[in-house]
């Protein structure tokens, strides 16, 4: 459903007596990043310290010491496609949204995509607004109403949200990923799903859980504890030659292979 209030407001339930107060209804927005915060801290452990965590300690609103959530925006995506931004202006108590990008329903009038079942995230499958839609959520929650474009609000609003979108983007960093190249040679979605299979196992590595942060060395020093040789715990690593870890290429490495003449020859 991309940004749409339908497709990512839904309700949460949490019940904790004598920790919590009962019979409370909290309209603010929170996000399921919140819980990997908010049990850390409540576990006694600290999250990462060499990026940036976006989930908030939800404590504090839920015990209602707080009357707003610590996000002040929160970015709606669909797989890697900003679809909208939602700003809680605090001041005013106002909760605006901006679309970039919609869903394109089918068939054509629905409200959701009974057509493919589920929604796409990009290129012919949505409708990419230019300029962007913008809503007043607190007197429009169903998104029917967009504000008029060349409305002073509309500019005033959007160019925040623009400024917090420009210093959302600064604090994402890509990660290399080796089997890029090959995913997007594969057209099968199924053959898809068996290179991200195959990529998703390797979180267990040092290297991928962030767990080098406490004595921080350079990728290269990075070495891989579960080998003899002195061999860089890297993705390649992982998938082509780690002892380890061969039931995993024995599942997803020979049908890989016959898919991918390249597979190989470019990863030694």
């Amino acid at each position: 459903m991309g940004g749409l209030e339908g497709g990512i407001r839904v309700p949460g339930i949490l019940r904790w007596p004598g920790v919590l107060p009962a019979s409370t209804i909290i309209d603010k927005a929170t996000s399921l990043m919140d819980i990997y915060s908010t049990v850390a801290k409540l576990g006694g452990g600290m999250p990462p310290q060499d990026r940036i965590i976006d989930g908030k300690d939800l404590m504090p609103l839920l015990q209602g010491m707080v009357p707003n959530s610590d996000h002040e925006f929160m970015f709606h995506y669909c797989a890697e496609y900003l679809h909208a931004v939602r700003w809680q202006h605090n001041i005013s108590d106002t909760v605006w949204k901006v679309h970039y990008i919609s869903p394109k329903f089918t068939p054509e009038g629905a409200g959701a995509c009974y057509g493919s079942k589920v929604c796409g995230c990009s290129d012919e499958k949505v409708i990419y607004h230019v300029p962007p839609l913008l809503y007043n959520l607190s007197n429009d929650p169903s998104e029917k109403n967009p504000l008029p474009t060349d409305s002073d609000l509309y500019n005033e609003v959007l160019q925040t949200i623009q400024k917090a979108v420009a210093h959302h983007n600064a604090t994402l960093h890509a990660r290399e990923y080796k089997l890029a190249p090959y995913l997007e040679k594969l057209e099968n979605p199924k053959d898809r799903q068996i290179l991200s299979r195959y990529r998703l196992s390797a979180h267990s590595l040092l290297i991928e859980s962030g767990r080098h942060r406490q004595n921080y060395k350079p990728r290269e020093n990075r070495l891989c504890q579960q080998c003899p040789q002195e061999a860089v715990e890297d993705e390649a690593h992982f998938l082509l030659r780690c002892p380890k870890y061969s039931a995993v290429r024995d599942t997803h490495f020979k049908r890989l292979s016959d898919l991918l003449s390249d597979f190989t020859s470019k990863e030694e």
